[in-house]
């Protein structure tokens, strides 16, 4: 799964008014890339199999088995295939967020193929392994059919992880509603769905009643690992 290049100053209008709009750039592109995004929320993943909060074997989203650097070769044959890859904003102060560093990147997951979809039979355990990971302050922001596969989330590359600053950054009123986003969008999908159940994942007490995550845990650092 390669990604493609994001420009904060795209979203700025949004981030903007929690993080100022002096926020240096490489920290507006940490909360708002949607390959940070991927490597924040698996990190986490890991972080909770290591410490034991989940089972080692415990899958509650697709496999991921780590991030790629790819190659100019590799750059060229996806440009070939026809994938835009947004190479083109890329500018000065982008390169230099990016410490000067403008290879494609690409997260090495579990290839599944989905027979059933979501249904009546396996919706509880589908919505089971959302709220473990809202358990782990894992927000994925994306709830819909087609980021399910065998019941577990595709895709986290609008996900959030506390500690976040934009949450931070919130109201109560405000930061409460993002953490009861991933609920209020799993019963609209339920209901485009038209899948008949008992489950109203809203009235499932969720992480919001927590207290708030404290410090900086190891997988917070911005950077990333060097190749």
């Amino acid at each position: 799964m390669q990604f493609k290049f994001s420009h904060p100053a795209d979203s700025k209008n949004f981030w903007g008014a929690y993080l100022g709009d002096d926020c240096p750039l490489d920290e507006a592109l940490y909360y708002t890339d949607p390959f940070y995004a991927e490597c924040r929320a698996y990190g986490r993943i890991q972080n909770a199999r290591v410490k034991g909060q989940i089972g080692k074997r415990e899958k509650i989203a697709v496999g991921c088995h780590g991030y790629l650097l790819l190659k100019e070769k590799d750059k060229r044959r996806l440009e070939k295939m026809g994938l835009d890859l947004c190479s083109d904003v890329i500018d000065d102060d982008l390169r230099q967020a990016l410490g000067q560093d403008v290879r494609i990147r690409a997260i090495v997951k579990d290839l599944e193929v989905d027979r059933r979809g979501l249904n009546s039979k396996n919706i509880h355990e589908t919505f089971r392994r959302v709220t473990r990971l809202n358990y782990l302050k894992i927000y994925n922001n994306d709830i819909r059919a087609e980021n399910f596969m065998n019941c577990r989330l595709v895709d986290f590359g609008r996900a959030w992880t506390e500690p976040h600053a934009i949450l931070k950054a919130m109201d109560e009123v405000g930061a409460r509603t993002r953490r009861r986003k991933d609920r209020v969008n799993f019963d609209e999908m339920i209901e485009d769905e038209g899948i008949k159940t008992t489950l109203k994942a809203l009235l499932v007490p969720g992480p919001e009643y927590q207290l708030r995550s404290r410090g900086e845990p190891e997988w917070a650092n911005p950077k990333l690992p060097q190749s």
